[in-house]
């Protein structure tokens, strides 16, 4: 990142790095699953999901404590 701001300026930067983010966006939104969590309880049982190779790949968990 730091040799394309060099190169391309901060603001071009940003204008590409946004064109680039929306697309991604708008294709992860064709399978991509946002899962909410908070709590240790499921911030561990997520973990271990992880930890066992279980995870799913099309979920992207947040996790926040309570």
């Amino acid at each position: 990142m730091r040799d394309r701001i060099g190169s391309w300026g901060a603001a071009e930067f940003d204008r590409r790095f946004g064109v680039a983010l929306r697309g991604f966006a708008g294709w992860a939104r064709e399978w991509l699953t946002i899962v909410h969590s908070a709590g240790a309880d499921a911030m561990r049982s997520t973990y271990l999901e992880v930890l066992a190779g279980a995870a799913k790949p099309a979920e992207a968990h947040i996790l926040v404590p309570e």
